[in-house]
């Protein structure tokens, strides 16, 4: 192993790095305001940026950041909490890059492969996390996935002009690794409107570097999901070996690339958060996700002004870890899952109640790009792709329904609430479908396009757009994510052991009232003071992770909650007491 190179077994493996604040102040307050209170309390070293729409009367939003200081991940905590007394701030959190840990799949001879063999830490590790690379006979047909999803015929039907191609005058938002010039997907980019929210430049190449640092580098991901949703039909790749190729979903449509990560598992939300404002400013109307971390309220608030603006969003659901990973897993987001050539459920696949439908995920032909320039295709494994093909549907809905009459009926703001009621009405659910899983069934375009539009937005319940002052105050979100970090993989546990008499959620609730001594009535309080600081440690520590896990589902038969702390227990605040943990956190744990 080479000196400058991080192993599995290494704390640095999984580090996580503070990326800044993101606060909320009341109407009145100007960025100037903001600056000279932040002085006393941080030092003159600090930039304070505005994020999204401001007006006098609603909280409005800033980033925090340094160039010349690098904060300890329990003085961001700290200092966030000490933020929130200012007169001004109405609420304040720290914004990380993480590593999402979950079940303990990725083991540790994987995970020392893939940080310390270029070779195979190569464009596609979720193939390599389940194992040698496999793939389905059904799967060697470049178009499998397009016929899965009637895409063909969707195109045949509605897409017969031939001056109109699928999805010709949509845009989308593609935050990811960037792009190579791929001749599957150059004619369709927008290079000019591209940013690098690493570099902080307006050039998004994607220059297939693996950092030190960083747990699974993923150089040509952004390219490779980009393939799916635009590559023009048949091979556009001179010299092509394998006489494969991408036919992307939506060839008329046109993307703005995002490079906002090296890595798909190890991702900063700010830089994502910072690239949904920006992708919704310069027009797109589809926002395509293929990444996934620990949610924040700075990226839901995001999430939210892209909906504000008509923008539909969709996410992957994640692989491995088991649960629906952020921003895939709130509500106002399209939660995709994977599916294989067979037309079932892909066994890497993230899944749980969150996921909304599911599009092909194994197997999926898309374009490979090496430091080299040696451009091909190849199958890649992972929700990504399902997400960018959902993505590609989105843009030929809205092509052939026209985007703007839709406006002029529903209101901007509802559209993608709208999508997402006529993705899930019309989608293939095949015979035995696992919906309390796998979503609605596997997405079906041209049932989409011939399903009739709704007289009026009444006929669907679209979920309101987020009210930001409720939010602040509530004490409901530390739970969720909590519950949402342990719900499913607690459940499948259980059911395992045949105990799935017990509530995932209700042993979620009794085992965090005692590793915090605290009682369930107070609970929801408590939660508000350190949740978002424990589920952060929870989803970027995996003993901790698990070991909490196993306490969650080795409870007694007869169903008795009243029992003195576990070795589980403690051994789960021992944990935490030897992390970097703020005052709060570590003194709750020392008064129990």
């Amino acid at each position: 192993m080479k000196s400058t190179e991080i192993s599995a077994n290494s704390p640095q493996a999984f580090e996580s790095v503070f990326e800044g604040f993101a606060v909320w102040v009341n109407g009145s307050t100007s960025a100037s305001t903001l600056q000279e209170s932040l002085l006393s309390q941080l030092g003159s070293d600090w930039v304070v940026t505005p994020f999204g729409s401001h007006s006098d009367s609603s909280p409005n939003g800033f980033n925090i950041t340094s160039v010349e200081r690098q904060l300890s991940i329990a003085e961001a905590w700290q200092i966030s909490r000490q933020l929130k007394t200012l007169p001004d701030i109405v609420y304040a959190e720290p914004l990380f890059e993480v590593a999402i840990s979950g079940r303990p799949d990725w083991n540790n001879t994987t995970l020392n492969l893939l940080t310390t063999d270029p070779d195979a830490a190569a464009l596609y590790p979720e193939s390599l996390i389940f194992g040698e690379e496999s793939h389905l006979t059904e799967s060697n047909d470049p178009e499998w996935s397009l016929n899965q999803m009637r895409i063909l015929e969707a195109w045949a039907r509605f897409f017969s002009d031939p001056t109109k191609l699928p999805g010709q005058g949509i845009v989308i938002g593609h935050p990811d690794t960037g792009y190579r010039p791929h001749p599957e997907i150059l004619a369709n980019l927008l290079v000019a409107q591209g940013k690098d929210f690493l570099k902080n430049d307006l050039d998004s190449t994607d220059e297939l570097e693996r950092p030190n640092g960083v747990l699974i580098s993923n150089p040509g991901h952004g390219t490779a999901t980009s393939s799916v949703i635009i590559s023009p039909q048949g091979d556009q790749t001179p010299g092509n070996k394998n006489t494969k190729f991408v036919t992307g979903v939506a060839s008329g449509a046109k993307l703005i690339p995002l490079r906002v990560t090296y890595s798909v598992v190890l991702l900063g939300m700010m830089k994502l958060a910072q690239s949904i404002y920006y992708a919704t400013d310069q027009g797109a109307h589809v926002i395509s996700i293929s990444l996934g971390g620990l949610g924040s309220l700075f990226l839901r608030s995001a999430i939210a002004y892209a909906q504000k603006n008509g923008v539909i969003v969709a996410a992957a659901a994640g692989n491995v870890v088991r649960f629906v990973v952020w921003p895939a897993a709130y509500d106002e987001v399209i939660a995709v899952a994977a599916s294989n050539a067979k037309g079932e459920t892909w066994s890497g696949s993230c899944r749980g109640k969150k996921v909304d439908i599911t599009a092909p995920g194994e197997s999926v032909w898309c374009a490979a790009s090496k430091k080299d320039n040696d451009d091909s295709v190849t199958r890649g494994k992972g929700t990504s792709f399902s997400v960018a093909e959902v993505a590609g549907i989105a843009a030929l809905w809205l092509s052939y329904h026209d985007r703007q009459k839709l406006i002029e009926k529903y209101g901007v703001e509802n559209i993608p609430a709208l999508f997402n009621y006529m993705l899930i009405k019309s989608c293939n659910l095949p015979t035995g479908w696992d919906t309390n899983n796998f979503g609605a069934g596997i997405v079906d375009a041209e049932k989409l396009l011939a399903t009739p539009l709704p007289d009026n937005i009444n006929e669907i319940t679209p979920p309101l757009l987020l009210n930001f002052e409720e939010r602040f105050s509530s004490q409901a979100d530390e739970m969720e994510i909590l519950k949402q970090l342990f719900g499913e993989n607690a459940s499948e546990i259980l059911l395992q052991q045949g105990t799935n008499n017990f509530d995932s959620d209700i042993l979620i609730e009794e085992n965090l009232a005692k590793l915090l001594g605290s009682n369930k009535t107070d609970l929801p309080l408590r939660l508000k003071e350190v949740g978002q600081e424990l589920a952060f440690n929870f989803a970027t520590n995996p003993d901790l992770y698990n070991t909490f896990l196993d306490e969650i589902t080795q409870q007694e038969t007869d169903g008795d909650s009243d029992f003195l702390d576990s070795d589980n227990i403690q051994s789960s605040r021992e944990i935490l007491m030897t992390k970097k943990i703020s005052q709060e956190l570590k003194q709750g744990l020392q008064q129990v």
